[in-house]
């Protein structure tokens, strides 16, 4: 009788025979064992213990967005006004300011809109009594075709609701019905001269009547 030769492959699950066993059965290469999975588990185990300890992400605002103040509350700040002096005779100077503005030269206009500015900052008391004339003065140079002229009577309706406050309530409606249809206009001059009246306008004033108006 012929001899079986025996192969004897790595890996294989062919049985080997020989003259001692018949059968010898080859354990296939790659069958996970007891101690891998137990191996394998641990691996799992301490990956999410890892995970667990990780620090929580911090997502900052972009540097940008906090310069623009942009989630961030801010407060109402009244916007600034330049300073005009004392006047030495303030009856007088009140006088002046209204004849300059009933005036036709655009010059004259300028210095009758800065003498109500220094009244208005400096003696409130001899504003007051005339207020509405005033105003409504200064209301009619608003709407003056010369945007120098009118930029001007916008800066002193500004320094009007900034120093007499409350006291101009009662112009309220007709000041900001002209000081609205001037920020339709085409002119960043103008335009930003309105945005710092209604400002004023917002901050100082009584809130009820802001709203009426």
């Amino acid at each position: 009788m012929n001899k079986l030769t025996a192969y004897n492959s790595p890996g294989s699950r062919i049985p080997v025979l020989d003259r001692q066993r018949n059968l010898r059965p080859v354990q296939a290469v790659g069958q996970p064992t007891n101690n891998m999975a137990a191996h394998s588990k641990e691996d799992k185990e301490g990956q999410v213990e890892r995970v667990r300890r990780k620090k929580p992400i911090t997502i900052r605002a972009a540097p940008q967005a906090v310069g623009k103040g942009q989630g961030v509350e801010q407060p109402l700040v009244p916007p600034s006004l330049t300073s005009e002096d004392p006047l030495n005779r303030p009856e007088e100077a009140l006088g002046q300011a209204l004849c300059f503005l009933q005036d036709e030269e655009w010059e004259r206009k300028t210095e009758g809109l800065r003498l109500v500015r220094a009244l208005a900052e400096h003696h409130a008391d001899v504003v007051l009594p005339e207020l509405h004339y005033i105003t409504t003065a200064v209301i009619a140079e608003v709407k003056n075709l010369r945007s120098i002229v009118s930029r001007g009577a916008i800066t002193t309706m500004a320094h009007l609701f900034t120093h007499l406050q409350r006291q101009m309530d009662s112009e309220v409606e007709g000041a900001a019905r002209t000081l609205l249809h001037k920020a339709g206009e085409t002119s960043l001059f103008i335009r930003q001269g309105v945005g710092l009246a209604l400002g004023t306008l917002v901050h100082h004033c009584s809130p009820g009547r802001v709203l009426q108006g």
